[in-house]
């Protein structure tokens, strides 16, 4: 701390300018060494005056005394404490309340030794300086006003009542200042989370760093510093205005140019402190589109800005580190709700409204099972003092959840209805800007400004078309050019076509049909990759100089972030353009090549072989293998990597009766290799998902039986692997789980010496028995009629389907109620499930959809305990801890008749007689 001092002291005293009413700390007035000689400051009649004030400011001395005790250990508050005196030197002379000064300077003492104690306690003296500082600097401009205005000709008074109040508005402002230095204290401290970060393993919390705003993989740029100021000032008077909303959505079109709206609100937060975690999704990247990983991320980031947070996020993961692989409803529960109600308990954020940016929606996969849940939380005021910036294009399916929660105070801007004349004017100065360098004239810009048709991709995109050639000579080639050709790219998808026409040779037949592949397969595949890796997709026909040279050409749709990174796609557009363009010279057949790229998947899968990595043990995990993510690295490079992760991706799309037989080929001899390397890659639970996806889409077509029965016997050896205890170690598949495992398909490869298995104890089979994963407690469980599917109900407030083959979840759950789940139950149909709960409602819900139908069945005052359809799915029976059982017309969800009474105690199931005709109904009465 001293040392803390000596450092600030020294930085005040440079910085300070001197004045008259300025001068360092004194001994205190009505001391023998006094001085401050109150005839100099203020005019005084007569010796008489004089000796008062002499008797009162030795009346506050010992209150003062306390003020300057507490200053020592704050340098630049100890060198402005003699101006401090002085102002209560001009006070006592004037209006002779000693009372009051005594008060104020009791309360000056208080607050100094509150900021000290609470920097010595952080061990914050470095963070805590500038405050300290500016507080100094605030009180030596408040006891500046006050000197000069007590600058008064001879015999002017001042009035008792006015004098108080004046003394009053210097108690005040000086009160303000020490509370305004506080808050941003208290605001400092709380945003230091080294210390908790450094004892919490936060980084073994799955998210995604790849979604923050500033992250480099991505070419993320902010809007011109001189266009969109009207939009960005409302966007900023909304976000440090206390009294607005907590949501401020803004819907655009393809092209107006909302992500570069949010990269620049991003930074203007971030200069004012208040950015506190953001999520750009991206269709490219699988991190980005991942709904999943949405809540996990803005949690971590919370986690980083709030110490509160963090700590109380460490105490809840702690008890249950499985949250964040959970719902999105009980992710924003545990990982938002509940952290930030400590932060609000705790009042560290004071003033401040830490804001959440969330970018591009649309580009996210079945992005409403996180909205529906987050604006409800909003809605309900359990993430009050947080406010959130959203942006997607306007899909009625985010735009109907956004709408759903009216008392959300979610505002609404749509980006595509500026005023036409003040978008042109901003992409006018932003090609002026962009392009000043080659000196376009008036004419041109107008021609580009007025082609842009209000889209700003189209001028971005004509930017790095001319600037991606070098030379000015060259680009002002190009800029002519496309302004000559204006009347042939009167939009987006002319001037796409203009690019290609311009980088893809058609002379020669093979070079075209080569760069044209290279061109699909970046738009198709599962996630950015090399030009090395599009390059080995694609041998032996394609080299890796060829996709370099076409990625170069083409700079004004793709990018690289670092010389040998991965490939992106500027804007979505282009794969909007390519989807849905019909001429045949660029038609892009979305099926032939996700077939190709199937092929090649395969082909390259070949490589796939027994301990593929040389793992030397089988007593050790994986993880403790010395080298063993260099060893993973090299043995299953980025290509083959992305093979075993995304192939049967590309199957779903491109499948044929071709691909079928190569699927069954490559199962049975790569099938067992293939989960030892998603082992390795710590994939393997993807592998039961993928093997899912083969079952749909095979289901439909008898021949492809064997395909099935490939992959059920797959399945089973992954869920004794994964249920295992030597799961993380794999090269026990091979020496703990195939010995137990029946290969009835003849996958490769075959044991010699199994085990055999003389008798069972139990018979429960583990390849005929599916082991399903509630990670929740199960209150109920149904099979549906057909007995293709399980529903469950759960005590996270949860209905859930599941495919009774396979034991793989079907949809998300299905979310509503606020209470424990206690009974569940299929229509006779099995196309309904209804469910009751301890929140007493009774819900409908669609089985095949998962949505909910009509409103909640309200009626009984307790938890219900059991439901049932009857046999002709028409009535819904209930019974309930209200002691009375409910009839409702399944149609229409309106209930028939009263209650039925009668039981002295809670009900606990009901059941119709096989003809609908009677409800029998059992209770804790005995009866």
């Amino acid at each position: 701390m001293r040392k803390f001092a000596r450092k600030v002291k020294n930085s005040f005293k440079k910085g300070k300018k001197s004045s008259p009413t300025s001068q360092s700390a004194s001994p205190l007035p009505g001391t023998a060494s006094e001085d401050i000689p109150a005839a100099r400051t203020v005019s005084m009649e007569g010796s008489s005056v004089a000796q008062v004030q002499s008797v009162a400011l030795g009346i506050l001395g010992p209150a003062l005394g306390l003020f300057k005790e507490a200053s020592v250990a704050l340098p630049p508050l100890q060198a402005v404490v003699g101006s401090v005196f002085k102002c209560f030197e001009i006070y006592q002379t004037i209006s002779g309340n000693t009372e009051k000064l005594k008060a104020l300077a009791n309360d000056l003492a208080s607050r100094t030794k509150f900021l000290q104690g609470i920097l010595e306690k952080e061990g914050l003296e470095s963070l805590g300086e500038p405050l300290i500082q500016d507080l100094a600097h605030d009180l030596e401009r408040i006891c500046t006003n006050v000197t000069v205005s007590q600058h008064m000709g001879p015999g002017q008074k001042l009035q008792m009542d006015k004098n108080s109040q004046t003394i009053e508005g210097f108690q005040k402002e000086i009160q303000d200042a020490y509370e305004q230095c506080k808050m941003k204290l208290l605001f400092t401290i709380e945003r230091n989370t080294e210390t908790i970060l450094r004892e919490f393993v936060l980084q073994s919390m799955k998210h995604s760093s790849e979604a923050f705003y500033d992250s480099d993989i991505v070419n993320r740029t902010p809007c011109h510093p001189e266009t969109r100021k009207d939009i960005l000032s409302a966007i900023e008077a909304w976000a440090i205005d206390a009294s607005s909303g907590p949501g401020y959505c803004m819907f655009g079109m393809a092209g107006t140019g909302k992500s570069t709206i949010a990269i620049s609100v991003c930074r203007m937060l971030k200069a004012k402190n208040v950015l506190a975690a953001t999520f750009f999704c991206s269709r490219q990247i699988p991190e980005c589109n991942n709904y999943r990983l949405i809540i996990p991320t803005l949690s971590y980031q919370l986690a980083r800005f709030s110490k509160t947070f963090a700590m109380s996020l460490k105490g809840i993961l702690t008890s249950d580190p499985d949250i964040v692989v959970k719902t999105p409803g009980v992710q924003i529960e545990k990982l938002l709700i509940e952290p930030w109600k400590a932060v609000i308990t705790a009042a560290q954020m004071g003033i401040y409204h830490p804001m959440l940016v969330l970018d591009a929606l649309d580009e996210c996969q079945d992005i409403a099972k996180v909205l529906q849940p987050l604006v409800s939380a909003i809605s309900k005021k359990e993430l009050q003092g947080l406010k959130f910036f959203i942006t997607s294009r306007p899909e009625p399916r985010i735009q109907a959840e956004i709408k759903a929660y009216s008392a959300s105070g979610m505002k609404e801007f749509i980006l595509h209805n500026v005023e036409g004349d003040i978008v042109q004017k901003d992409i006018s100065l932003y090609l002026q800007k962009e392009l000043e360098h080659i000196s376009p004239t008036e004419e041109q810009l107008c021609i580009l400004t007025d082609s842009s048709q209000q889209l700003f991709i189209y001028a971005a995109t004509v930017v790095r078309f001319v600037k991606e050639v070098d030379g000015m000579s060259r680009q002002k080639t190009r800029l002519l050019d496309c302004t000559k050709n204006a009347a042939h790219m009167v939009d987006l998808e002319a001037l796409y076509v203009k690019i290609l026409d311009d980088a893809i040779p058609t002379k020669i037949e093979k070079e075209m049909k080569d760069d044209l592949n290279i061109l699909y397969t970046i738009v198709s595949v599962g996630r950015p990759l090399t030009c090395k890796t599009i390059a080995e997709l694609l041998q032996p026909e394609v080299e890796v100089e060829t996709v370099s040279a076409l990625i170069k050409k083409l700079g004004a749709v793709f990018y690289q972030v670092e010389q040998h990174g991965p490939i992106l796609i500027f804007h979505k557009s282009f794969y909007d353009f390519l989807s849905s363009y019909k001429d045949s010279k660029y038609k892009y057949n979305a099926v032939t090549q996700h077939e190709s790229l199937t092929l090649s998947c395969f082909q390259i899968m070949e490589k796939l072989c027994f301990n593929i990595c040389d793992l030397p043990s089988s007593f050790i995990k994986d993880d403790d293998v010395p080298g063993f993510k260099d060893k993973v690295s090299k043995k299953i490079p980025e290509t083959l990597n992305y093979c075993c992760q995304f192939w049967t991706d590309h199957f779903e799309i491109g499948q044929t009766d071709q691909l079928f037989q190569k699927v069954q080929e490559i199962l049975i001899e790569k099938g067992i290799y293939w989960l030892e390397a998603m082992s390795l890659l710590k994939s393997l639970p993807r592998c039961s998902k993928m093997l899912d996806a083969i079952l749909k889409t095979s289901s439909n077509n008898a021949d492809h039986s064997s395909i099935e029965r490939i992959v059920s016997y797959l399945q089973n050896l992954i869920r004794q692997f994964i249920n295992g205890d030597v799961y993380g170690m794999t090269p026990h598949l091979y020496l703990s789980i195939m010995p137990f495992w029946k290969n009835g398909v003849g996958c490769k490869p075959q044991l010699r010496r199994g085990i055999k298995v003389i008798n069972r104890v139990i018979n429960w089979l583990p390849e005929t028995t599916v082991t399903v994963n509630v990670s929740a407690i199960v209150n109920s469980v149904q099979y549906s009629p057909m007995g293709d599917k399980i529903g469950t109900g759960c005590d996270d407030n949860t209905v859930r389907i599941w495919d009774a083959r396979t034991g793989s979840q079907i949809g998300e759950p299905l979310q509503g109620h606020d209470g424990s789940v206690s009974s569940v139950a299929f229509s006779p149909d099995g196309t309904r499930i209804v469910s009751g709960s301890d929140d007493s409602t009774v819900r409908i819900w669609d089985a095949r959809t998962g949505a909910q139908i009509g409103v909640p069945l309200q009626g009984h005052d307790d938890q219900v305990s059991s439901v049932v359809f009857s046999p002709d799915g028409t009535r819904i029976v209930s019974g309930s801890y209200d002691n009375t059982i409910g009839i409702w017309d399944a149609r229409t969800g309106a209930q028939i008749g009263v209650p039925l009474q009668g039981h002295d105690n809670w009900v606990y199931s009901v059941a119709f007689s096989p003809d609908g005709t009677r409800i029998a109904s059992g209770s804790g009465d005995n009866t």
